[in-house]
This record gives C-alpha cells, sequence and structure tokens, in this order.
C-alpha cells in the first residue's frame, strides 16, 4: 500500500514532466502557423502591388497607343476609335463574365427588394457607370489628338485630387458632413500649383495662342486661355472619371463586379456607336466628293492591320485586363498605397512616349507633372 501510495504521490510530478513537451510542441506548432499565415498574407500583398504596377503601366500605356493609332496612315476621328474599342472590350470582358458567373452568385440587391426593382437598378447603375466612363474616355480620345501622351496623363491625374473634394460637395448636397483633411486642401493647392505649371507651357496649344496673340498675360488668363481644347478635354476626362470614381465606392459592392463591368461596357459601346453614327452624318469628310472607292470616311486606314492590333491590345489591357487585376489586388493592398502605386500612370506614359513616339516633355511638363504626381501621392499618404 505504501508504494502504491508513494507511486501515486509522484504521479503529478511524472504527468508534468511528461505533459510538457506537448505543451510546448503544441505552442511552437502555433508559432509555426502564425509565421505561415503572416508569410501568406505578405506574399499576397507582394503580388498585390506587382499587379497595381502593372495596371499603372497598361493604364500609361493607353494614351501612348492611342496617340500611335492617330499618328497612322488614315487615322480614324475619336468617334469610331472609340466605338471600336468598346466593342472590343465586350469581347474581351465577355468570357471572363461568363467564366465568373459559374462561381460566383450575388443576388442584384442587398436591400431585400424585389426581383424586378434590384434588376431595374443594377441596369440603371451600370447605364450611369457607362455615361461618366463615356464622358472620360469619350474626352480623352478627343484630347488625345492634340495633346501629348504625357501631358493628357498628367491632366488625367488630377482625378486622384478632384475626387474628394467632389465627394465632400455631393455629401453636403445630401445633408451629409464630411470632414476634408488639411493634406487634402494641401494636395489640391499643389495640384493647382502644377496645373498653372503645365497651362504655361505654349508647346501644346500653339494654335490657341496665335489666336490669342494680344491678349494680356496675366495669372487668371494663363489657366483659361493657354489650355489648348485637348487639354481642356483632358480636364474633362479627369472630373468624369473622378465621379465614375465615386459612384463605383459609393454602389459598387451591391453586385458582382465582373457582371457589371459587361453591362456597363455594352452601354458604353452603345452609346460610342450612337456617337459614331452622329459624326458620319454631321462630319464634312463624308459628304459624297471626299469619299474614295474602298475608304471609310470616317477611318480612311480601316484595313490597316497595326491600327486594329493597337486598338484590340488596348481594348485587352487597360480594359478588360486591369478591371480583374485591380479589383483582385485591391483586396489585399490598402487604398492609400493603391492610390500612391496608380499614380505612378503618367511617369509609364512619359517614359513610353519617349521610347516609342520620340515625344519629348518640356521642362515645364516634368515639373508641372511632378507636382500633380506629388498632390496624389501626399493625398494617399494621408489617406
Amino acid at each position: 500500500m505504501e508504494n502504491n501510495e508513494n507511486k501515486n504521490s509522484t504521479n503529478p510530478h511524472r504527468q508534468k514532466s511528461e505533459t510538457s513537451p506537448l505543451l510546448l510542441t503544441s505552442s511552437s506548432s502555433d508559432d509555426v502557423n502564425l509565421s505561415e499565415v503572416s508569410s501568406t498574407i505578405a506574399g499576397t500583398k507582394r503580388k498585390g502591388r506587382l499587379f497595381l504596377l502593372l495596371v499603372a503601366f497598361l493604364y500609361g500605356s493607353l494614351s501612348v497607343s492611342l496617340r500611335a493609332v492617330y499618328a497612322r496612315p488614315g487615322p480614324p476621328v475619336p468617334s469610331i476609335l472609340s466605338a471600336t474599342r468598346g466593342w472590343m472590350s465586350v469581347l474581351c470582358l465577355w468570357p471572363i463574365a461568363i467564366m465568373s458567373s459559374s462561381y460566383s452568385r450575388r443576388s442584384f440587391s442587398s436591400t431585400g427588394a424585389t426581383g424586378n426593382h434590384s434588376k431595374a437598378s443594377f441596369y440603371w447603375f451600370a447605364f450611369e457607370l457607362a455615361v461618366f466612363n463615356f464622358g472620360t474616355q469619350g474626352l480623352l480620345n478627343i484630347g488625345l489628338v492634340t495633346t501629348a501622351s504625357a501631358r493628357s496623363a498628367f491632366f488625367s491625374q488630377l482625378s486622384v485630387v478632384i475626387t474628394p473634394i467632389l465627394t465632400f460637395c455631393i455629401g453636403a448636397l445630401r445633408g451629409q458632413r464630411l470632414l476634408v483633411k488639411r493634406k487634402v486642401w494641401m494636395s489640391c493647392f499643389v495640384a493647382l500649383f502644377g496645373l498653372c505649371i503645365l497651362s504655361s507651357d505654349g508647346s501644346s496649344n500653339s494654335d490657341s495662342d496665335s489666336d490669342n496673340g494680344n491678349m494680356p498675360a496675366t495669372a487668371s488668363s494663363n489657366v483659361l486661355h493657354l489650355l489648348s481644347f485637348g487639354d481642356w478635354c483632358c480636364l474633362g476626362s479627369a472630373f468624369c472619371w473622378s465621379y465614375y470614381i465615386y459612384r463605383l465606392s459609393d454602389w459598387g459592392d451591391r453586385y458582382d463586379e465582373t457582371q457589371t463591368m459587361l453591362v456597363k461596357n455594352v452601354f458604353m459601346a452603345i452609346l460610342y456607336t450612337l456617337w459614331a453614327v452622329a459624326s458620319y452624318f454631321y462630319a464634312t469628310e463624308c459628304s459624297s466628293d471626299n469619299i474614295g472607292g474602298d475608304a471609310f470616311c470616317l477611318w480612311e486606314g480601316w484595313k490597316d492591320p497595326i491600327s486594329i492590333m493597337v486598338l484590340f491590345y488596348t481594348a485587352a489591357s487597360s480594359g478588360a485586363l486591369c478591371d480583374v487585376l485591380q479589383q483582385t489586388a485591391q483586396s489585399s493592398v490598402p487604398a492609400a498605397e493603391a492610390n500612391v502605386l496608380l499614380s505612378l500612370e503618367p511617369v509609364f506614359a512619359a517614359l513610353l512616349a519617349m521610347v516609342l513616339l520620340s515625344e519629348l516633355p518640356s521642362a515645364n511638363e516634368w515639373i508641372g507633372g511632378a507636382c500633380i504626381v506629388g498632390a496624389s501621392v501626399l493625398l494617399a499618404g494621408g489617406a
């Protein structure tokens, strides 16, 4: 009996010595699991950053590619270029939407509304996105006829600064009090300074300067008169893109992204087609005296395979592919960091324009563009 009691008295120590290695193994396995999770998250973020850099590069190549199409013999007018690229984007997005619909089944509305009402709101939302995306790309296509690639990219970058101000104004109209941080206003002033520097450069607006040769050289007239028509179109494109981003962030999480982009691009292609039809009837080039045997008046070089390939590249890359890559990347990368990476778009545009089109930005364009990019980085850093 005493031996048994002695054995029992020593059991707790023995159990403690036996269970200690198990406890140590459990804690070490937890550490291994945590390290694996953290390494997986870090790897996903690195992949997201690479995706966003690729998106910025592809967006930067868009303006350069469209400028290259305009430089080809018998280039298309902006309306027929936009319509062609719009339907190409639909063709590129169609298989992606079919594949995503088999994996993702979201309801049209998260508010519990009836099916007809939710479908109507979905199609109205897609149509609203299409209208402002139509304004964004249409104005950019018009501006690129006369405005250099790097210059247009710097003007378009103003949308990063315009978006929070537009959000504040719309919130005020809705009765919502939104606090605008001091860094936002600082970014606006830096971007406005860059815009003034860009407007003081006369490299892209010699025609307007010759028409206004006797105009007084005041600070206000620099901004209002020294900007060419193409520059104003690029600024209008930035405003449309800002509202597009606002609406997409406001309602975008209610619907499937790929399905929304497909329907939006169909609406956009229809709007571009209506624009092309109107251009056909109102363009002076389409008079019967100026039409050749097999030439289309809105696009005399429509048989040029290089132009077709470049347009298809823009539809597949900066259209369908960028939508998918950006959506994937921003699921792991914070919005502030994503804005910083995407603000490299005009830098890529300037470098590609120098290499492919031999377009050398002037000193004012470099300084003004650097101010706009710096304002974007300052704003994103404070987000």
